[in-house]
């Protein structure tokens, strides 16, 4: 039976109707996928190019994780062009890299895990952080489903033996970091707070609007930021996020920028705490930060210790770093403990309803022209009189079938292999 996806709107929240359809996206994306592996196409070709079509996917998906992001934790609309770039340098790096300017992947991605077929970890699991022998989560926020994004216990090390494991191909790998990486557009840097803040973010964002997101990175950074929300509050520490003024000024401003964006997280924290504690805090959690990101660079398929490297940074990473502050923020929760932070439940408007589904309209116009429609009809946010809005979500209805476009993506796409390939072939006969 033909697998059919449905876009039906109803009447209900515009929270849910923005979840809905990225859930359909998303069923798209994964037929894409599965296609993609069984005809062995690669993401990137021999010269590390990546296909337009999914480089517009890509850039789509990255923008609607902004309007989101801004329409739920109230950031400023960045006034700065952001893209989705290619790296296809020869050094084997990791699937891709979020900044103030939009998301780079890279092309040498599954390159970057050679090697890991070879690791063998405990019973060949996937297996959560701990710290002290305990299972962490990521988040105190109650009312979450135990399968949710927030409460994942996984870190990037099951995701990277995954990958191996169920041969996931480069492309499947970077979908499930955009979200994450498109965070950074706001809060950029490569700290532990930084870092734990932009996925403990990330991770509401995803389970409350339906985006894909593999929640398995920097899962003890997350409960370190998730514990400092569990005392001062979302609003405290969403505030290290930058404003387009200080974005603009952190090109020449730099260590000012990341000092100032701390002001009120610190301000809020040691008058709840004690004098001094935020930069106790801060400090500590850079050393530990820094240690791990320096055993992951040592960590490269080319060193003759890759295997007892990586082994011994999920070692240190799972059991040792970030145990001793994640401890003191426990004490602490106890100690000052804030009201727990409720699940957010506000709704978004009619207008970032409409600026959401402008931009998943045109993920499906990426799909169905894959498939030789010259004309979609897809719902339009032009006027059609007072109740213009409401008019066209009623009447949205729209069918995809999954496996058609997968198929007929990933054909199109062989051929065209295929094509350059005789032609190359011919040059010179």
């Amino acid at each position: 039976m033909e697998n059919e996806i449905v876009f039906v709107s109803k009447e209900k929240a515009n929270v849910e109707k923005v979840k809905e359809r990225n859930e359909e996206i998303q069923a798209l994306f994964s037929a894409l996928i599965e296609e993609r592996k069984k005809l062995n196409v690669k993401t990137f070709d021999e010269f590390g190019n990546l296909d337009e079509n999914i480089k517009k996917l890509l850039q789509a998906e990255m923008e609607k994780c902004v309007a989101i992001y801004c329409a739920e934790y109230g950031f400023e609309t960045p006034n700065n062009k952001f893209t989705v770039e290619v790296d296809n340098s020869k050094l084997p790096m990791p699937n891709a890299k979020g900044s103030e300017n939009g998301i780079t992947v890279f092309s040498k991605t599954q390159d970057s895990f050679k090697g890991l077929e070879a690791l063998r970890l405990e019973g060949d699991g996937l297996y959560a952080t701990s710290v002290n022998g305990t299972e962490i989560t990521s988040t105190g926020i109650l009312n979450v489903n135990d399968n949710s994004n927030v409460s994942s216990t996984r870190d990037s090390f099951d995701q990277f033996y995954e990958l191996i494991k169920n041969e996931k191909c480069d492309l499947e790998f970077i979908l499930d970091v955009v979200a994450h990486e498109t965070m950074h557009i706001f809060v950029p840097g490569d700290t532990a707070l930084v870092e734990g803040t932009t996925e403990q973010l990330t991770r509401q964002a995803a389970d409350k609007y339906g985006l894909r997101l593999s929640p398995t990175s920097h899962s003890k950074e997350t409960r370190m930021v998730a514990l400092l929300e569990e005392i001062v509050g979302v609003d405290a520490v969403k505030s290290i996020a930058l404003t387009n003024d200080q974005k603009n000024r952190r090109t020449n401003e730099k260590s000012l920028v990341d000092n100032e964006r701390y002001e009120t997280l610190r301000k809020t924290f040691d008058e709840k705490v004690g004098q001094g504690k935020f930069d106790e805090l801060k400090e500590q959690s850079d050393v530990d930060y820094q240690t791990f990101q320096k055993m992951r660079k040592e960590a490269t398929p080319s060193n003759p210790r890759f295997l007892d490297l990586i082994a011994d940074g999920i070692t240190k990473y799972r059991v040792e770093l970030f145990n001793d502050i994640i401890g003191r923020l426990e004490n602490w929760k106890t100690k000052y403990p804030n009201e727990l932070v409720e699940k957010s439940n506000h709704d978004i408007t009619d207008e970032q309803l409409r600026k959401i589904f402008e931009i998943q309209n045109k993920q499906c116009e990426v799909f169905m022209k894959l498939l030789g429609k010259e004309k979609v009809n897809l719902i339009s946010p032009e006027s059609k009189g007072k109740n213009a809005l409401e008019d066209c979500m009623e009447d949205y209805r729209l069918r995809i079938s999954t496996e058609q476009i997968a198929t007929r993506i990933v054909k199109t796409a062989v051929k065209g292999r295929d094509e350059n390939s005789r032609e190359e072939n011919n040059i010179g006969e």
